[in-house]
C-alpha cells in the first residue's frame, strides 16, 4: 500500500522482489514458463510482427530484472524512445519489426 511518502513504483519493486524470491514454484508452473520461453525464442523474421502482448511481456521482464519502476525505463534501457514503445504496444503493433523484437528478446531472456 502506497503511504504517500514512498517514491512512485516502490510498491511494485517490493512485489517484484517478493515474486523473484520465491524459493520454489510448483513444477507445472515451471513447465509452463519453459514452454513460453521456448515459444518466444522460436519466433523468426517470418513471424513478424509478433503479438503486442508478447512484446509487453518482454518489456515487463526487463523491468523486473533491472528493478525499474516503469516501462519507460525499460524502453530507454534498450535504446527505444518510451513514446515509441508505448505506441508499438498500443496502436502500431504492425510496426514491431525484427530488430526491435530481437533486441527486446535478448535483453529480457539472457
Amino acid at each position: 500500500m502506497w503511504d504517500g511518502n514512498a517514491a512512485p513504483g516502490t510498491h511494485q519493486i517490493a512485489l517484484r522482489e517478493e515474486v523473484m524470491d520465491m524459493a520454489s514454484l510448483p513444477e507445472t508452473l515451471m513447465d509452463q514458463a519453459r514452454a513460453e520461453r521456448a515459444r518466444l525464442l522460436a519466433l523468426t523474421i517470418a513471424d513478424m510482427p509478433p503479438p503486442p502482448d508478447d512484446l509487453s511481456l518482454l518489456i515487463d521482464t526487463i523491468c523486473m530484472r533491472n528493478r525499474f519502476t516503469a516501462r519507460a525505463e525499460a524502453w530507454r534501457h534498450i535504446g527505444i524512445n518510451p513514446n515509441r514503445g508505448r505506441d508499438l504496444i498500443a496502436r502500431s503493433a504492425r510496426a514491431i519489426d525484427w530488430p526491435i523484437w530481437f533486441t527486446t528478446l535478448a535483453y529480457a531472456i539472457r
